[in-house]
């Protein structure tokens, strides 16, 4: 990687979608560091210089692909620190279609049953100036991390969301639905149940 930027790589350029007639990703290499699961190049890659500016035109985000596989806590706390990514940036453009870009970091983090990732956009997104949005919904279905950690039976991140997140249990999604969230809740003790 060193011999590749003293010879003049950028470290920023983002690939040309992947698709034919588009629809497809658009990474940097921190992405295909990130999606290959290779923490020690990303980590170099954030690190070489301070040259690194995660580019506009990659998508999806970088934070979307580190929630989604699950990086150490400490490298979601730099991208959201000093890499200036937003905790509650969602997919756009030519990933607006697909479903799992759709939501936020937290939202995947939750989904994917990534707890420690979970904990540190909580404690990331206290120090954003707006924060870091709990309660955010997926525009396709409604559905808050809460409805996504509970659905898929991370019953940790459940706990997580509700009292560390203070994440609203009574949120409803588009069809109205929020007794599986109610269920766990209740059948596991995870909090007082009392509609304001």
């Amino acid at each position: 990687m060193d011999t590749l930027v003293n010879a003049g790589g950028d470290i920023n350029a983002v690939d040309a979608q992947t698709r034919a007639g588009g629809g497809g990703p658009r990474y940097a290499p921190l992405h295909y560091a990130l999606k290959s699961g290779s923490e020690e190049l990303a980590w170099h890659l954030l690190r070489v210089d301070n040259a690194l500016t995660l580019p506009a035109t990659a998508n999806p985000p970088a934070l979307l692909l580190a929630a989604e596989v699950g990086v150490c806590p400490s490298m979601i706390g730099y991208l959201v620190q000093h890499g200036g990514e937003d905790p509650n940036i969602t997919g756009m453009g030519i990933h607006q279609g697909h479903r799992k870009y759709s939501g936020t970091s937290l939202h995947l983090a939750a989904e994917r049953g990534n707890s420690d990732v979970v904990t540190a956009l909580l404690l990331a997104g206290v120090d954003t100036h707006d924060g870091l949005l709990v309660d955010a919904i997926r525009p396709h279905n409604g559905r808050t991390a809460l409805h996504l950690a509970a659905f898929h039976g991370h019953l940790d991140i459940v706990k997580n969301l509700i009292e560390d997140g203070k994440a609203d249990k009574f949120a409803l999604d588009n069809v109205g639905e929020v007794s599986w969230v109610l269920y766990f809740v209740d059948v596991f003790s995870l909090g007082d149940i009392e509609e304001n």
